[in-house]
């Protein structure tokens, strides 16, 4: 095979399985909105918004914290895996307890799968995009959400949150257990131990994971305590196609996470420069996609000012991204961790100002807008080098 091709596969799969998998969770939005309300879906994601958070607490920062601890030692993968999972595992069980004492008997246990479920399925994240097992994982995710689709059609007459619920779990339970048979070798536990320094290692990587995710999602909580339930879901449509558009530069870059922690200074601020330039095409092609989708399947409607502040709520990654995986690869995550910070603070204190104004969803669009701009001058104030 061409070397050329070679070295496009792993970005050609990654970015395939990346897109369906967010376009999975926006098909799975127009399912409940077309077949049955966008009240269903405005419940559905009050939960959806708790379970993210419960997610990201349980998952540690494990991800990013393992992909560098399998790129430095490749050998120690299995044990370094199972060390951090287990030191990980009380924080699951602390969550089990509080679902079982504040949630009723209708959605209690189906919670408490899904949860469990989400713990194991993320937990081979860094598994999967070290050995780039992304055709694979591609598969998996069809075939849990083609259950989740058949079992929404199987119960379309008796459709309820509860029941909702319980078809979300079980198609997170079917992941988990894809990803379990996958990477069977990794659940042969050799010994049971809680490694607390581990836990405080991989914590700045939480702190990243949880800022991050309030960076990207604040507005979408601050909108749940001013609107009604279907403005809320309308909402977490729109931003759930923009925070995709962020995602495509760490997409395009993450088959090569490995290589950039090995990369010379020169190269890494070529790649910079690369993804810059393509990045205002790319950016404008997906926006404008966006726009037609939210208009012809949604019904949502984005003015002109929307799609401008839009723009610049994606673009800024396509430039900084190579600065954040240059900042990690020299431990200093800590600056990543500030900017995270500032930029969730900027997000939450206008986007409280902005919907008081009653400016509404281009006022969240604009405070998300205003955070990504910040994070780019942020991140460029430090330079790339060896």
């Amino acid at each position: 095979m061409n070397k050329n091709i070679k070295r496009f596969l792993p970005i050609l799969s990654n970015g395939v399985r990346s897109v369906i998998t967010p376009l999975l969770s926006i098909g799975f939005s127009f399912v409940i909105v077309h077949y049955f309300s966008k009240q269903l879906w405005g419940e559905f994601v009050d939960i959806l918004l708790m379970m993210l958070l419960v997610t990201i607490i349980s998952n540690w920062g494990s991800k990013d914290f393992l992909i560098r601890a399998f790129s430095k030692n490749p050998r120690e993968i299995i044990k370094n895996w199972q060390d951090l999972f287990l030191t990980r595992a009380p924080i699951l069980a602390l969550f089990i307890v509080y679902f079982l004492f504040n949630y009723p008997n209708s959605i209690r246990y189906w919670l408490i799968i899904w949860l469990i479920s989400s713990f194991i399925f993320h937990s081979f994240s860094s598994v999967l995009i070290y050995n780039r097992d992304y055709t694979k994982a591609l598969f998996f995710e069809l075939i849990s959400f083609s259950v989740l689709v058949s079992l929404l059609s199987v119960f379309k007459n008796e459709m309820s949150l509860p029941l909702l619920i319980q078809c979300y779990a079980i198609h997170y339970t079917i992941k988990a257990i894809l990803f379990s048979l996958l990477y069977h070798r990794f659940l042969k536990f050799t010994e049971i131990k809680f490694n607390m320094v581990l836990l405080l290692q991989s914590g700045v990587f939480f702190l990243l994971g949880i800022t991050g995710f309030l960076q990207s999602k604040i507005d979408v909580y601050v909108l749940k305590f001013h609107s009604d339930v279907i403005t809320l879901g309308e909402y977490q449509i729109i931003s759930g196609f923009l925070i995709f558009t962020q995602s495509i530069p760490t997409i395009l870059i993450l088959p090569y996470v490995k290589n950039i922690y090995r990369m010379s200074s020169k190269a890494t601020i070529s790649v910079k420069n690369l993804m810059s330039v393509v990045g205002l095409v790319i950016n404008a092609i997906t926006l404008l996609t966006i726009y037609f989708v939210l208009k012809t399947f949604f019904e949502i409607h984005l003015s002109f000012s929307q799609i401008i502040v839009s723009y610049f709520i994606g673009y800024p990654a396509y430039i900084y991204a190579i600065h954040v995986f240059n900042l990690f690869k020299k431990q200093k995550e800590l600056i990543v961790l500030k900017s995270c910070i500032l930029c969730a603070t900027l997000n939450f204190i206008l986007s409280v100002a902005l919907l008081q104004l009653n400016y509404g969803i281009t006022g969240l669009l604009f405070a998300n807008a205003f955070a990504q701009v910040v994070c780019l001058f942020y991140y460029t104030q430090f330079k790339i080098d060896d």
